[in-house]
């Protein structure tokens, strides 16, 4: 249980001295900076975000270029890749290549917008072109096409099933027009009308009854053959100029490093502005405040010490109104398990880290629910490579290493109860199999489950005495230890577990309700405690999953060695497809189960048992620090 208590940091010193102090705590990477500016005396002032602010813009621009080329990076990032650490020298070198990574992005941008404006200029053509296809087959140039000196002649489109009236209403005018049909698909009829000028009026009616459309080329000359012959030129010649910017991205793929590297030297001073908007300041002094823990303070004060010349440094124990944020901090095992309970939520810096407490039952849960031993054989080869590959750093790395505890657990309780691939034959340690004798495994499960909840019961009773409220412990968590063993004891001693049980249940009653004002409210408020009998049940009927996840395990290796079994019996064909069922049955059945396991396990945890003890509303502490996104510059790694 390890919440690591936390110092209030505050520093006044000169504006001079500003940028090396906020380097030395970046490099020590152990200072969460405050926004100082609430507590600041009157005359101190934040400070301008505008270089901040261009530092997010620039940020932003790097990020982008870095999309852009990174899929033709020389070295592609595996899925369990590291991030690379990077030296003094190499930041120092990326700050000197500024100039050459910024002008890259700039021509980034540059093929951009040209791309875009090819995009759409490639996007009218084709609209163009796609009109122009139904008259390909006239001849007329689109000059020729319009008023002449006694007619008038025009390109329509009409649907088809309109056509037949077109062609009628056409004969029917004064002068018969000439009607042509140029070509047609499933969309239209095509086709060039020319009538005498005295008909334009009812040629203009006929149109509009028959619903025929006139289509016209603004500007375009020659016949329709030769303009889409145009079109498709350019067409052409814009892939071809598309397709030399693309390379030329490409190209800039071998860069992808220099990009990188750059961004998070970028990352770094965005950063120590990011903390430095944070202080409030004069035009010669600034004040900054903060949280560092507290096994840190010397070496913060020590790297103060080398960075300013006057200054004036002090560390404070939190008021009582004041959260400081939460860092936990645990021996090497149990570190992964942490992240576990962030993934809940972080504990009140005045309540307990959980880690300690929930470990053992997850990795015993885990195990319980994947029950085969061979299964976590594979898992803990599979598992102990990758955690080597990450070498148990970042998020992942913490998930695969507690899969390897995980897994342990699976091959003990896999051998327990005669797990191994889902093979029945194979005689169990224990004595019974979760599908030869489920009642016992349901009693094995929910016995499991009822450790966890009193042990939850037992926590939040050690968090009373830890606060000296030690009434409240002894009444609110001590009196249903006495219930519950009154309980358990009637299968022993029906005498001394019918006393217990009646002590307890009388007590909880009679006291639930005692900080209540009103007597029908302590009543009440006893009789709701007593009622909350039905919640621990509804609980530990919970771990009723424990059984229904290992059985299923069992259940699906058992099934896919039946399937394969028939079709190995079927000659050389047969054997080769009961093997593929095999493999392939197996690594699915492993995969699902791990992460309904992992799920279910995670779930057990978060509402059964920190729903009995568990204080969240931590803040997470956030030093100041050299890891960028893309490498790490490395840090003296303090917290």
């Amino acid at each position: 249980m390890a919440i690591v208590e936390m110092k209030k940091v505050r520093l006044l010193a000169l504006r001079r001295d500003r940028s090396r102090v906020f380097r030395s705590m970046q490099r020590l990477g152990c200072v969460h900076i405050l926004d100082g500016g609430e507590c600041a005396p009157e005359e101190f002032k934040p400070r301008d975000l505008h270089r901040l602010e261009e530092a997010e813009r620039q940020i932003a621009r790097l990020d982008w270029a870095v999309s852009k080329i990174a899929p033709f990076a020389p070295e592609k990032k595996g899925l369990f890749s590291l991030k690379p650490e990077k030296t003094e020298d190499d930041l120092l070198a990326a700050q000197a290549g500024k100039a050459d990574v910024m002008e890259i992005v700039s021509r980034l941008e540059e093929i951009e917008r040209t791309l875009s404006d090819l995009r759409s200029k490639e996007a009218r053509e084709r609209a163009e072109l796609q009109k122009l296809k139904p008259w390909a087959p006239l001849d007329a140039p689109f000059e020729r096409i319009g008023a002449a000196k006694n007619s008038r002649s025009l390109l329509v489109s009409v649907q088809p099933r309109d056509w037949p009236a077109l062609e009628k209403g056409a004969k029917e005018l004064s002068v018969e027009p000439v009607l042509i049909e140029i070509s047609r698909d499933r969309d239209g009829v095509y086709a060039l009308i020319a009538a005498h000028l005295s008909d334009s009026e009812a040629l203009s009616d006929l149109l509009r009854l028959t619903g025929a459309v006139e289509v016209s080329f603004p500007g375009a000359r020659g016949t329709a053959a030769a303009t889409i012959e145009q079109l498709e030129g350019r067409i052409k010649r814009i892939a071809e100029v598309r397709a030399q910017l693309r390379k030329e991205v490409e190209h800039f793929g071998r860069r992808t490093g220099e990009v990188k590297v750059y961004r998070d030297a970028l990352a770094l001073e965005r950063s120590q502005l990011e903390a430095a908007s944070k202080v409030a300041e004069t035009g010669s002094a600034f004040f900054l405040t903060g949280w560092t823990p507290a096994d840190c303070v010397e070496r913060v004060r020590a790297a103060i010490e080398r960075s300013a010349a006057d200054f004036e440094l002090e560390f404070l124990d939190p008021a009582e109104d004041e959260d400081p944020p939460t860092l936990l901090r645990n021996n090497k095992f149990l570190t992964p398990f942490e992240s576990i309970v962030k993934l809940y939520a972080l504990p009140n810096p005045r309540g307990i880290d959980p880690t300690l407490v929930m470990t053992p039952f997850f990795i015993c849960f885990f195990g319980l629910m994947m029950g085969d031993a061979a299964y976590g054989i594979i898992m803990a080869v599979i598992a102990a490579l990758i955690t080597w590959k990450l070498r148990g750093r970042g998020g992942m790395g913490a998930i695969v290493a507690v899969l390897v505890s995980g897994s342990v657990s699976t091959i003990v309780w896999g051998a327990l109860l005669g797990g191994w691939f889902g093979i029945e034959d194979v005689k169990p340690l224990i004595g019974f199999t979760p599908m030869g004798e489920p009642i016992k495994m349901m009693i094995l499960c929910l016995g499991l489950g009822a450790v966890q909840l009193l042990t939850g019961i037992g926590v939040a009773m050690y968090m009373n005495f830890r606060r000296r409220q030690v009434l409240d412990g002894l009444l609110d968590q001590g009196l249903w230890f006495v219930l519950f063993g009154g309980i358990g004891m009637l299968f022993v001693n029906p005498q001394i577990g019918k006393i217990l049980a009646i002590v307890g249940a009388a007590g909880i009653f009679l006291t639930a309700g005692r900080k209540r004002k009103k007597l029908l409210s302590k009543f009440t408020g006893g009789f709701g405690a007593l009622y909350g009998i039905s919640g621990y049940i509804s609980d530990l009927l919970s771990y009723a999953r424990l059984f229904g996840m290992g059985l299923a395990t069992g259940v699906i290796a058992m099934v896919m060695n039946n399937v394969a079994g028939m079709l190995m019996g079927g000659g050389v064909v047969g054997f080769i497809l009961g093997a593929v069922v095999l493999v392939v049955g197996h690594t699915f059945n492993i995969a699902i189960n791990v992460l309904g396991a992992y799920v279910h396990t995670c779930r057990l945890q978060y509402i059964e048992f920190f729903g009995k003890f568990f204080e969240d509303g931590g803040k997470p502490f956030t030093p100041l620090g050299t890891e960028g996104k893309y490498v790490d510059f490395g840090l003296d790694r303090a917290a």
